[in-house]
């Protein structure tokens, strides 16, 4: 319990084992999940400090209360290729405001995302909405004030599903041309006021706002932005950006 800092995992560690980092609040800043990680344990990283969480899509299932009581964390991108989040995953993540999950997503455990009554906005880029259990965001607030984000030709099917239904702000957004892709060799990157996508020069570049607003697609890899966060798609992987 006593590490502090910003914690980097190796980018040949596999699995975080069960309570690995249990009530490390001293670790902070943002917290990269490497692309070789396949497994996160049950509260291997419970009550950390950490502000940003970016989790790669070769995790296909975040364990039951892997984030839980992580309170600092204010936003937290899901990338393509997990598939299911267990219950209590990100419980109690109180100053979460920005949550990103991928097109991959297909369910969402009980209580997941109880205690994050402060969402502000939710992108979601499955276009079948995935299965969630009914107190999987256990709060009025964030129902009442988040606004959810999702693919363009999804908004009925989100407005009828269950829970997803309870958002009553819900919006769609242009993911048009985006491909699924099975792929680590994308990286983003910021530098001074420009979004920098390391990647080949064919791949589909997308820019969203926070708000899930689309600030740009084409195939440039230096995209001139304003200070503040940005979801950017690469070929159907996501990743989120702040300057």
């Amino acid at each position: 319990n006593g590490l502090t800092g910003e914690l980097k995992i190796p980018n040949t560690v596999k699995r975080l084992n069960v309570a690995a980092f249990d009530g490390c609040s001293g670790l902070t800043g943002e917290l990269r999940i490497p692309d070789s990680m396949h497994e996160i344990e049950q509260s291997s990283l419970w009550c950390c400090g950490f502000s940003s969480l970016i989790i790669p899509g070769s995790v296909s299932h975040i364990r039951h209360e892997a984030f839980s009581g992580c309170k600092n964390i204010t936003d937290i991108t899901i990338e393509n290729g997990v598939t299911k989040i267990g219950s209590n995953a990100f419980s109690g993540c109180a100053a979460l405001t920005s949550l990103s999950l991928p097109y991959s997503l297909r369910q969402i455990g009980m209580e997941t995302f109880a205690g994050c009554d402060n969402l502000q906005t939710i992108t979601i880029f499955a276009p079948k909405p995935p299965i969630a259990y009914e107190d999987a965001f256990s709060s009025v607030e964030v129902f009442e004030n988040a606004t959810l984000s999702v693919p363009k030709g999804s908004l009925e099917a989100y407005q009828s599903a269950e829970v997803w239904k309870n958002f009553q702000h819900i919006k769609e957004m242009d993911v048009s041309g985006m491909a699924i892709l099975e792929d680590c060799s994308i990286a983003v990157s910021t530098k001074h006021d420009c979004i920098i996508v390391d990647a080949p020069a064919d791949y589909l570049v997308e820019v969203y706002d926070i708000n899930g607003r689309a600030i740009y697609k084409g195939s440039k890899h230096c995209i001139a932005v304003e200070k503040g966060f940005y979801i950017v798609s690469v070929a159907g992987k996501t990743f989120k950006v702040g300057l």
